[in-house]
């Protein structure tokens, strides 16, 4: 049986102390050395008639290490659970004390929810949104899901237009590297405005000559900041054939028509708009319950936040000074873990 004490350090934060009985370790020990003597070929022995203390001075150490391994997350797993405590960080082992044929000894902390008592929801204020659906509203759901099952088609007597998707072979001048078959969003805000401009009004197997300045942040980065020029020609055109708005479109969607296409998006966004308001209001009465009750935090958790905020933002801006953006976020970081 399995000894444990519970230290309350502070209101969020626990110390366990833990004694694993020594014959429980042993017997999983012998066990281990058991099962590797029945399959291990040691000179002198058949397979399993190798004695216990030749398996213990040769494996004795590995299957110790293995044991401990499982023997210490099983019994960190039945404290917690026995001590009805549900940590919300992993646990901090501040050490273990372990010798043969004595008890195993552990000692670690968890941290924990505070116990928010006698919450007061009396006078909190909850704004009551009504939920509006326009025909604007339906119709560009309906776009959107016209664009999700529209095609493109090649074109070949007709020149490219904006928002055409032109496949190009080129050379790169300045850097002597050809490219073949990449695909241009005609307009897109990706490439340089230049490189649309200049296939704009052409046509299949026409060439183009561009010289185009691709901006720092250009997701190629062999090519950003640069001024560069394009030679080549264009070999395919392609443009979005948008699909028919039928009632067969209503049906490759699961619907009988249009109509009934039309209620269930007018039924999907109103849906939405409640759950949006609804999430707001949860917010309004959280924030207004913080603003009425102070408790302790779990310190690891503010760390651990304040930690992803500052990560979020070094990957925003990359020169921004740690220390400095630990300081203003710090707030922040307990403000979430409040709510």
């Amino acid at each position: 049986m399995m000894e444990k004490t519970v230290e309350d350090i502070n209101p969020t934060k626990k110390r366990f102390t833990l004694e694993v009985p020594a014959e429980i370790l042993e017997q999983r020990i012998t066990d281990a050395l058991k099962d590797i003597g029945r399959s291990v070929k040691l000179p002198g022995f058949r397979p399993g008639r190798a004695p216990l203390s030749l398996l213990e001075k040769r494996y004795g150490k590995e299957v110790e290490t293995d044991v401990l391994q499982k023997a210490i997350p099983e019994y960190y797993l039945k404290a917690i659970r026995e001590a009805n405590v549900v940590p919300v960080m992993p646990p901090v082992f501040e050490g273990y004390d372990f010798k043969r044929k004595e008890p195993l000894k552990l000692t670690f902390t968890v941290e924990i929810r505070p116990e928010i008592e006698n919450l007061d929801y009396q006078g909190l204020k909850v704004e009551d949104e009504p939920v509006e659906v326009t025909d604007e509203d339906i119709e560009r759901t309906i776009e959107r899901l016209q664009t999700e099952k529209s095609s493109y088609e090649s074109i070949k007597d007709d020149i490219v237009r904006d928002d055409d998707l032109v496949v190009v072979d080129y050379e790169i001048v300045e850097e002597e590297q050809n490219v073949t078959g990449q695909f241009i969003k005609i307009g897109s805000d990706i490439i340089p405005q230049e490189i649309s401009d200049a296939l704009k009004g052409k046509k299949v197997d026409d060439p183009f000559e561009v010289r185009a300045t691709f901006p720092d942040e250009y997701i190629n980065k062999n090519l950003s900041g640069k001024t560069l020029t394009l030679k080549g020609s264009i070999r395919e055109i392609r443009r979005l054939k948008k699909a028919e708005l039928t009632d067969d479109f209503a049906k490759e969607l699961g619907y009988d028509d249009m109509e009934r296409l039309r209620e269930a998006v007018r039924e999907g966004i109103v849906k939405v708009k409640e759950e949006l308001i609804e999430n707001k209001q949860k917010v309004s009465i959280i924030e207004q319950l913080l603003q009425r009750h102070d408790f302790d935090l779990p310190e690891g958790l503010v760390s651990h936040e304040l930690n992803m905020l500052v990560h979020e933002q070094k990957r925003l801006k990359p020169d921004a000074d740690e220390e400095k953006l630990r300081e203003e976020l710090k707030e922040k970081a307990r403000k979430n873990v409040k709510t």
